[in-house]
């Protein structure tokens, strides 16, 4: 995936785009993604992922993209250069929102799991995962602390780097949970650079 594209590539991900986007803030230099679950536990079925892109599209809570680890199947709401709405709208720094804090903060909605923790599975398509965050160069580190315990401080929030839903300013969310963001980070890696041999070896 090239450097600062905004949307995934074709055949990555479905593409359920929002009615209202707003810029990045852009007014500071983090650069990080933040995960959502769905907080619903569920079998996967057939388009679940276009369905949950689209019911936030229409409730206007849209998250730039979401992604069922079971299945692999990923849906894109919003061009990653704009403002997901999914988060307390509250001023972080300087006035930016925690949907704008930064000049990227990319929020990613994890489909099918309640608040269990989601990287225990074989996390499919985790490999677009990476190439989101190489493309915008979010940097390969997440929180220590996830679940219940995790910091709400605005200093921490505004770190380049992986955060969950439970680490947004006044907030009161809890998800994702407490994961692994180790192992998801060795398996998002594992597939890219899987995947990315079996395309050199094809040509």
């Amino acid at each position: 995936m090239r450097r600062g594209k905004k949307w995934l590539p074709k055949g990555w991900a479905a593409r359920v785009p929002a009615t209202i986007v707003e810029p990045m803030s852009g007014n500071h230099p983090r650069r990080g993604l933040t995960l959502h679950n769905e907080g619903v536990d569920r079998d996967c079925t057939p388009g679940h992922v276009v369905a949950l892109a689209r019911y936030v599209v229409g409730q206007r809570i849209n998250y730039h993209a979401v992604w069922c680890p079971r299945c692999g199947q990923w849906a894109q709401c919003a061009p990653f250069t704009a403002a997901a709405r999914s988060q307390v709208g509250g001023p972080v720094w300087k006035g930016a929102s925690a949907n704008k804090a930064g000049t990227v903060n990319i929020q990613i909605a994890v489909a099918a799991y309640g608040y269990r923790d989601f990287t225990r599975t074989h996390l499919r398509g985790a490999w677009v995962l990476a190439e989101i965050m190489d493309a915008h160069r979010i940097p390969w580190r997440a929180r220590k602390v996830w679940g219940l315990g995790a910091s709400r401080s605005v200093t921490s929030w505004m770190r380049s780097g992986v955060h969950g839903h439970q680490h947004g300013p006044q907030d009161d969310h809890t998800d994702p949970g407490s994961i692994n963001a180790a192992a998801l980070f060795r398996e998002a890696r594992r597939q890219q650079k899987a995947r990315r041999a079996r395309q050199k070896a094809k040509r």
